[in-house]
């Protein structure tokens, strides 16, 4: 009699075959696909580490004006520095400067030099904002990682003053990755009442002028 073991049939389940060409699939597949990961890292690393930073400067919603003191006309002005783009570079500011020039009026332009930067403080007794010194003028740095705002202090030529009307203020800042600044600029409007409140106090009050829309 024979062994009936032995007359069975010898077959191989389908799912065994195909599970069989797992491991050829795998050494052909990952080292490919790993190249491709590691290329598109390469390139994304490239692009943000070399490509020029994208800075925007954005203008306040108000400044702060006075004049009639020993200095020229004093402008107070809060920017806002920020890195919009994909790069990771460190742009430097290495300047600042504010050209003031009328628009519905006759009357010349000036140019305001960045002095100092401070902060305000209302005094407990008479309520009003002090200025307050926090640091000199200087370059500083903008990053992905670390936008920049502060108010600063621009003084215009002591023999210009701001006279009734409407003003475009634009803040031009240097950069040291490219020749070309940043600018941006905001307008204000100033009446004949407004300029003898600031003249009269002899620099020692401002008054806030809000954005004309």
């Amino acid at each position: 009699m024979p062994d009936s073991e032995s007359e069975l049939p010898v077959t191989e389940s389908k799912e065994s075959s195909l599970f069989s060409n797992v491991p050829q699939w795998l050494s052909l597949w990952v080292p490919i696909v790993t190249a491709i990961i590691s290329l598109a890292i390469s390139l994304y690393t490239l692009v943000v580490t070399t490509v020029e930073p994208e800075v925007l400067l954005i203008m306040p919603s108000q400044v702060r004006i006075t004049q009639g003191g020993q200095s020229g006309p004093l402008l107070y002005v809060q920017p806002v520095f920020v890195s919009a783009g994909m790069s990771e570079r460190i742009e430097v500011i290495t300047g600042i400067r504010v050209e003031v020039e009328p628009i519905d009026q006759s009357g010349s332009s000036a140019e305001f030099v960045w002095d100092e930067q401070g902060t305000w403080v209302v005094d407990p007794n008479t309520q009003y904002f002090n200025w307050v010194f926090t640091g000199d003028a200087g370059p500083f740095l903008v990053s992905a990682k670390n936008a920049q705002f502060f108010t600063g202090l621009f003084i215009g030529p002591n023999e210009w003053l701001f006279e009734p009307g409407t003003y475009r203020i634009t803040m031009v800042a240097d950069r040291i990755t490219t020749s070309q600044p940043l600018q941006a600029s905001i307008e204000v409007a100033l009446s004949a009442e407004q300029l003898d409140y600031i003249n009269q106090s002899q620099g020692a009050q401002f008054l806030i002028f809000p954005v004309e829309e």
